[in-house]
């Protein structure tokens, strides 16, 4: 297939991949990224009604938290399979393809070791292309949960250094 076809394949894959996870109460529970909330206040100081986009939202405890903090959130993510949030509005898609519209802030916590790392610099060009200014978190070891479906779920698994040169690229 062409580049467009693969791009669309890999997509397609992966969307698969996170509707079997989400199956599963444990990865539901999980939440990295509610946890960088307040990081993210401290940090950032968004002013009371900023426009803010959760990047790789997942169930939605980040989401709920940015809200929460007095934020305009909207939130993307692959699947919606685990979102229960109709006051937050979700939009799905593969961030280096799909991600739409314009906010003040990107908020993108444990997601990005979760793209095929041919998609990474893509992935960070369009999220900085949509937010004035974003915020990341980045794991940089394995995954525990792809086990429970016999997949890797962090793709791209990288020392802080390539993480660093990568983001500085940019």
């Amino acid at each position: 297939p062409n580049r467009l076809g693969l791009t669309m394949l890999i997509a397609e894959k992966e969307r698969d991949k996170y509707q079997n996870m989400w199956g599963f109460p444990a990865y539901l529970d999980h939440s990295p990224g509610a946890g960088y909330v307040d990081m993210f206040m401290a940090i950032a100081k968004p002013k009371l009604g900023a426009s803010v986009i959760d990047i790789g939202a997942g169930s939605g405890a980040a989401s709920i938290k940015l809200k929460a903090n007095g934020l305009s959130v909207r939130a993307f993510d692959l699947t919606n399979e685990a979102w229960a949030h109709p006051s937050i509005p979700l939009q799905n898609g593969t961030v280096w393809r799909d991600l739409h519209g314009i906010a003040e802030y990107g908020y993108c916590c444990d997601m990005m070791e979760h793209i095929p790392t041919e998609f990474v610099g893509l992935t960070i060009r369009e999220i900085l292309g949509h937010c004035g200014r974003a915020f990341f978190s980045v794991s940089f070891v394995p995954d525990q949960f792809g086990a429970l479906i016999g997949q890797q779920l962090h793709l791209t698994v990288r020392p802080f250094v390539w993480w660093r040169d990568i983001f500085r690229e940019m």
